[in-house]
C-alpha cells in the first residue's frame, strides 16, 4: 500500500479516508460470513501483535455477529492482567525487566475458571482491570444463552497456556495485524513500525505512559511476539490488515507533539529526532477526519 503524501483539499481527505475505512470493514465482514458457514464457535479469538485494532475488531465482529442472531460476550484478556504492583515486585525479586506480555502476566487460574464456567452453560463472570491504576476494579457476569459466542481479545489469546483452557469447547480464531508495508518514495514503512507509531500515542492517551517508557518497553514487545505470537498466527482460521493508508498524517500531530520532548540525553533522542525529519514534509490530517466508528479512535480517542 503506498502512503498518500498529497491531498486536493479537504474533500480529498475525507474521500481517501473513507475508502481506506471500507476496504477494513469489507475484511471484517468477509470473516464473519466465512465463520458462520463453516461452523459456529463457542469461543471465539482475536489475537494480533501490539496495537494491530483488536480492541474496534472485537467491537465490529461483535456488531456483526449479534445481527445475524448470534451475540457475543466480548472479552478483554488485558482485564485478566495481575495488578500491576505484583509484576513489579516479580520483577524486582528477580532482578529483570516488568513482564508486561508473557502468560505469566494474566491471572491464569482466573481465567480457567472463566473457561470451566463456559464449558457448563451456566453465568459467567469475567474481572475488569483499570490500566491507570494498574488494578483490578471489578467483575461483570454474562447470562449466555445457547446461540451466544464468546469473544476473547488479547495479545495472549493465542498462547499455548491460554488455548490449553479450552478444553472441548468449539473455537475458532481470527488474526489481526498491520499485515503489508506503506511505501513512499523509495522507502517504506514497516508494519512493525507503524504499530510502535501508533502505541506511543495509543499509550500516552490511555495509559499515562511517557513515550520513554513506551520506547523503553518496545524491545521485549517485539521479542514476545516473535516468540508467542507470530509462530501461531499461521494457524488462525481468518486473517484481517488494519494498515490505513492515511495513517501517518493521521498520527503525525500527535506523535511529533510527543517525540519533541524527548532530551538529547535519552537513549531514544535519535529515533524520535529521525522520526520528525522523516515525516515533516507530509500532510497533516485531523483527528476530526475520522468517522466515529473508525478503528483510529482506538489510539487517537
Amino acid at each position: 500500500m503506498r502512503l498518500k503524501s498529497y491531498y486536493k483539499g479537504e474533500s480529498d481527505k475525507r474521500h481517501y479516508i473513507a475508502i481506506c475505512e471500507a476496504a477494513y470493514r469489507r475484511q471484517v465482514t468477509d470473516v464473519v460470513q466465512k465463520l458462520l458457514q463453516q461452523r459456529q464457535p463457542r469461543i471465539l479469538t482475536l489475537c494480533g501483535p501490539s496495537c494491530s485494532g483488536k480492541t474496534t475488531t472485537a467491537t465490529k465482529l461483535t456488531e456483526q455477529l449479534t445481527s445475524l442472531g448470534h451475540p457475543v460476550h466480548t472479552v478483554s484478556i488485558d482485564d485478566y492482567y495481575l495488578d500491576r504492583e505484583v509484576l513489579l515486585a516479580r520483577a524486582t525479586s528477580r532482578g529483570g525487566k516488568t513482564d508486561f506480555e508473557s502468560a505469566e502476566a494474566i491471572d491464569l487460574k482466573l481465567l480457567e475458571q472463566t473457561f470451566a464456567a463456559i464449558r457448563s452453560g451456566g453465568a459467567v463472570t469475567v474481572p475488569r482491570f483499570d490500566f491507570r491504576s494498574g488494578k483490578r476494579c471489578g467483575f461483570r457476569t454474562f447470562d449466555p444463552g445457547d446461540a451466544d459466542i464468546f469473544l476473547f481479545e488479547g495479545i495472549q489469546a493465542f498462547y499455548p497456556e491460554v488455548t490449553a483452557l479450552f478444553g472441548d469447547v468449539p473455537h475458532c480464531s481470527v488474526y489481526i495485524s498491520v499485515g503489508d508495508r506503506l511505501e513512499y518514495e523509495h522507502r517504506t514503512i514497516p508494519g512493525d513500525e507503524i504499530r510502535l507509531y501508533r502505541r506511543i500515542v495509543r499509550d500516552y492517551n490511555f495509559r499515562s505512559a511517557t513515550p520513554v517508557f513506551t520506547l523503553d518497553l518496545w524491545e521485549s514487545v517485539r521479542e514476545n511476539e516473535i516468540k508467542r505470537i507470530l509462530p501461531y498466527s499461521k494457524y488462525a482460521d481468518f486473517s484481517i490488515s488494519s494498515l490505513m493508508g492515511y495513517e501517518i498524517s493521521m498520527l503525525k500531530p500527535f506523535l511529533f507533539s510527543l517525540l519533541a520532548d524527548i532530551p538529547d540525553s535519552s537513549v531514544h533522542y535519535r529515533f524520535a529526532r529521525r522520526v520528525l525529519e522523516r515525516y515533516a514534509y507530509l500532510p497533516t490530517i485531523g483527528k476530526h477526519y475520522l468517522p466515529k466508528d473508525s478503528l483510529y479512535v482506538e489510539f487517537l480517542g
